[in-house]
């Protein structure tokens, strides 16, 4: 199919099922002749494999390696005489659904309006604690100069509840595998499986771990290379009240339940038994023809001479959702687990892997990445051939690849913590499952930093910056169920504490969808913005999607949102020619605050543009240079996006080297930001957003759009990244790119739309054309923007 009425693009390859291995070599096959310069690029680069790699068990919780399905999650810790599989279930908090309004609140807003308007701030500040209720003093203390992180012990009902972790399966293998030799812990981001090896003598043992969205399970097999050398003793523990039972010989239940209250600091009262119920259980099958298996003290299996065992865990909750105090749940979380396992055995493990692999990958392989240096590497060109082989074959630990980062910049390491985040993003966030929290799913406290809660003022909208372009757009369905309930109860928060139509929710919540403000301290408290950037979020997935359903609209909304708008003051440029945070031109009493709420507009808004506002732009500019370059991780990645979308490549780029930078994990340091030894990122301590919030900003590095413009490599750093190609990143419009470049300038663009028909405005550097794109039409362009060819999606050429 040609190229018609001239310049064209758009769209998105989608499979109704997986290409068969003939289709699939053919197309890639096809790949290579649409794409010579990149074949050529991939060609002269060793390939490196996707991987965390360890060389030594873990010590530390930001060790671990982590695995999970969105529900069920896992922490790898690796030991040899010992194993510890860290668990959580993301249904487990403390609490039940609160009220979340005070009657009292609207005449304590009177008089703070009334403060404000006369300019008394410091007034309207103390007077501002009244519109909490009866809460007490902040729940949390401030971060200390050592960024250790220690609770209040406080016990209040008002406030937003705790993530809590399910527990533990322990592995003992015993003390004649002390003297363990070629140890090697490696988690693969292809297989989203974590591979345990270590030789002890002659034999050589392995263990391979992954969890399974398809029949929700975390799967673990162990075997030795020498038959009957395989023994260790089986057992499941909770930091939570719980009781231990073994059935069958070859099955372990664990039975708990979560506080009904939360009592403060790192303790769980063993009376309160008014939370959320939850259950394990841990089947065991053996190989071997020695291999037998026995029950220890009613709780722990001992398995002896086997050549072989695999591990399958399924967990459950009673919870039945925010509206439904778990004292009334109908749910039996042993029956569905004990069902959920009872399936899963049915199956063999290459059967439970293959599905996993299946699902995984139908997701993880919708995007691929490259970059390159190019081949005269003058950095490469001093390694020794040593240190070229343990690169090429993922040899060298993350830790110490992330050392070197500041002397070697790496673009290999880039390419893996943007395809980390997408992992995490599909390990902690399915359709069905609930949303990502301040550590994904993994914690393994009762009382984790910040109590591992959603936070509305930049972190849980961060966890989803990356769904939309990185093509993992189903991975925020959580969210949008989850603003669902949040709306639910912030219209009473609204009616009741504010007197107002509509709803709202503030800066932290829970499993709850607690919508109420929580501490008495005004500075975090009165900040009710949470619902309004929650909902971009919808607007977003309509721009990206084009997804019908959204196009619905509300007449009376449309029409009262239309006429709110000029009330909306603009945003203002301050004496310094920064962009005012506040109403008016204060003094700014903290020049490097982390937050940067005021450049929303810029990122992840679009009411400021290089285009339209480059005087405003130009202020942006200025308060980031202000604000610094410092700060915990995921305000280097809001600034790393945000100079992105000012095409300033120089400045992104400053921030990955900010933020891939070494955090000693137990340690106490100088600095915000860095990354744990599993490459998860931290403020400190850890959290999650930033590893999300990379992903996305590097994205906004290669692809920038709007409904009607698509931008193609706005902020390349072309002498860091020379050549490279990027595979099936999403733009607004419904439209799926693939780009490659070559000495830092573009070389070939692929673009297609499965449905839409429109107009769009293609922008590379200073070139600019009007393509018309017609639906379910492949176009390709050259680095002159010209449409070389054209033909319809799912043919192959």
């Amino acid at each position: 199919m040609a190229c018609g009425g001239g310049n064209v693009v758009s769209g998105d390859w989608v499979w109704v099922r997986l290409p068969t291995q003939a289709e699939a070599v053919e197309a890639a096959a096809t790949e290579q002749r649409r794409w010579p310069s990149a074949a050529a690029t991939e060609a002269a680069e060793e390939e490196r494999p996707l991987k965390v790699v360890f060389e030594s068990p873990a010590e530390h919780f930001t060790d671990a390696a982590p695995i999970g399905n969105g529900s069920l999650g896992g922490m790898v810790w690796g030991g040899v005489t010992t194993e510890k599989l860290q668990l959580n279930h993301d249904t487990l908090w403390t609490g039940a659904p609160g009220s979340y309004t005070d009657p009292e609140a609207p005449a304590a807003l009177v008089v703070v309006r009334e403060l404000v308007n006369q300019g008394r701030f410091s007034d309207a500040t103390a007077a501002a604690t009244r519109l909490f209720g009866g809460q007490s003093e902040s729940i949390y203390s401030m971060i200390s100069k050592s960024h250790v992180f220690e609770p209040y012990e406080f016990s209040l009902t008002h406030t937003h509840k705790v993530y809590q972790p399910l527990g533990d399966i322990n592995m003992e293998f015993g003390a004649s595998s002390q003297a363990y030799d070629s140890y090697k812990r490696e988690l693969d981001l292809h297989t989203a499986t974590v591979l345990v090896t270590y030789n002890v003598g002659e034999v050589r043992y392995t263990r391979e771990h992954f969890c399974s969205n398809p029949h929700q399970v975390m799967v673990t097999k162990i075997s030795a290379n020498i038959p009957g050398k395989l023994s260790c003793t089986l057992s499941l523990t909770s930091k939570l009240k719980s009781n231990v039972t073994v059935f069958n010989v070859n099955e372990v239940v664990m039975e708990g339940i979560c506080p009904g209250q939360r009592t403060g600091l790192r303790k769980v009262n063993s009376s309160d038994v008014t939370g959320i119920k939850f259950a394990a259980v841990l089947g065991l099958q053996i190989g071997g023809n020695s291999a037998k298996v026995a029950v220890l003290n009613d709780q722990k299996l001992r398995l002896d001479n086997a050549d072989w065992a695999v591990i399958v865990v399924a967990a459950s909750s009673s919870f039945s959702g925010p509206f439904v105090n778990p004292a009334y749940s109908k749910l039996d979380p042993t029956s569905i687990a004990l069902n959920t396992l009872n399936f899963a055995r049915n199956l063999t493990y290459d059967q439970l892997k293959a599905a996993h692999l299946d699902d995984y990958q139908r997701l993880f392989y919708r995007l691929t990445i490259q970059l390159s240096r190019g081949l005269k590497d003058d950095t490469h060109g001093s390694l020794t051939e040593n240190e070229r082989l343990k690169e090429a074959f993922g040899e060298e630990t993350s830790a110490d690849r992330v050392k070197s980062f500041s002397i070697d910049e790496d673009p290999s390491l880039v390419e893996l913590l943007f395809q980390y985040g997408r992992y995490l993003l599909i390990s902690c966030s399915r359709p069905g499952t609930q949303i990502s929290n301040l550590q994904g799913i993994w914690s393994q406290d009762v009382a984790p930093a910040w109590d591992a809660a959603p936070h509305l003022n930049i972190n849980l909208q961060m966890n989803y910056w990356p769904a939309l372009p990185c093509n993992l757009s189903e991975c925020q369905e959580p969210l949008f169920d989850f603003l669902t309930s949040l709306a639910v109860n912030g219209s009473k928060t609204a009616k009741v504490n504010y007197n107002s139509s509509g709803w709202v929710t503030h800066h932290v919540t829970d499993i709850w969808a607690k919508s109420s403000a929580f501490v008495k301290n005004p500075k975090h408290a009165v900040w009710p913005m949470g619902g309004a950037w929650l909902c971009t979020h919808l607007w977003e997935h309509y721009q990206f999607s084009l997804d019908k359903v959204l196009e619905k609209s509300d007449t009376d909304l449309v029409k009262n949102v239309k006429k709110a708008l000029p009330r909306l003051p603009p945003i203002q440029i301050a004496r310094d020619r920064t962009i005012m945070e506040w109403a008016l031109d204060f003094q700014d009493p903290e020049v490097h605050h982390r937050h940067l709420s005021h450049l929303f507009g810029l990122f992840p808004g679009h009411t400021i543009t290089l285009e339209k506002n480059s005087d405003v732009c130009e202020a942006v500019a200025n308060t980031l240079y202000k604000r610094g370059e410092d700060g915990p991780g995921w305000s280097t990645t809001w600034k790393m996006a945000l100079w992105a979308r000012l095409f300033n490549s120089e400045n992104a780029y400053k921030m990955i080297l900010k933020l891939i930078t070494l955090v000693p994990p137990g340690e106490k340091v100088d600095f915000e930001g860095g990354l744990y030894n599993n490459l998860w990122t931290a403020h400190p301590p850890f959290q999650i957003d930033a590893n999300f919030g990379f992903t996305a900003a590097v994205a906004e590095m290669l692809v920038q759009s709007t409904l009607n413009d698509l931008y193609l490599l706005p902020a390349l750093p072309r002498d860091k990244w020379p050549r490279g190609c990027v595979k099936g990143l999403k733009a607004r419009g419904d439209m799926t790119v693939n780009i490659c470049w070559d000495e830092g300038e573009l070389q070939e663009v692929m673009l297609w739309s499965n449905h839409r028909n429109s107009v769009t405005r293609l922008h590379y550097g200073a070139q600019g054309t009007t393509v018309r794109v017609c639906g379910g039409t492949i176009y390709k362009f050259n680095r002159r923007l010209k449409c070389l060819d054209s033909w319809p999606l799912g043919n192959l050429k």
